[in-house]
């Protein structure tokens, strides 16, 4: 893996834009993980456990297109972090990105909200498209609540005369 981050050229395409909470205890995953996403022209925030996290993502959540997370950390597991990032934001997607695949990790992420789950040391293609199609499905979610939010030149005229809707 350390030859391949090393190796590989940064692809500074669209994908620039996306903001990423990587979160991990293990100091050595969490630097080989951002080094490699930042080199597929992500920008990655840290944290080193899950109250970390929350506090970082509670700070700035609606800029993060994806929280990652590990399962298994010493303070807060996978599962209790999703729950506290729910509460602050029912609409995060939350990737799970662990060395546990048990039964138990993959049904107690589940049920939390994870929107999906990626073994440690899966093929790096795999964990790189997955992400890249959260990031855009994200994309798709914001562009259509903000085109919902802003209004027309219509919808600005109506407001400014006072008229409460239209038909």
């Amino acid at each position: 893996l350390r030859l391949m981050l090393y190796s590989r050229r940064p692809n500074w395409g669209c994908l620039l834009e996306h903001k990423i909470l990587l979160v991990d205890d293990d100091s050595l995953s969490l630097t080989g993980t951002k080094i490699l996403l930042e080199q597929e022209g992500y920008l990655v925030h840290t944290a080193a456990s899950g109250p970390e996290a929350v506090e970082k993502f509670r700070a700035n959540y609606r800029q993060y297109a994806l929280v990652i997370l590990d399962y298994q950390m010493k303070e807060m597991n996978g599962s209790a972090t999703i729950e506290a990032l729910r509460q602050i934001s029912k609409e995060a997607y939350i990737l799970i990105h662990s060395g546990d695949s048990s039964r138990e990790a993959l049904s107690s992420t589940w049920k939390a909200g994870a929107v999906d789950f990626l073994a440690k040391g899966e093929d790096l293609k795999v964990f790189l498209a997955t992400i890249k199609s959260w990031c855009l499905k994200y994309d798709q979610t914001i562009r259509l609540l903000v085109s919902n939010l802003t209004p027309t030149q219509n919808e600005k005229f109506i407001q400014s005369i006072g008229l409460v809707g239209r038909s």
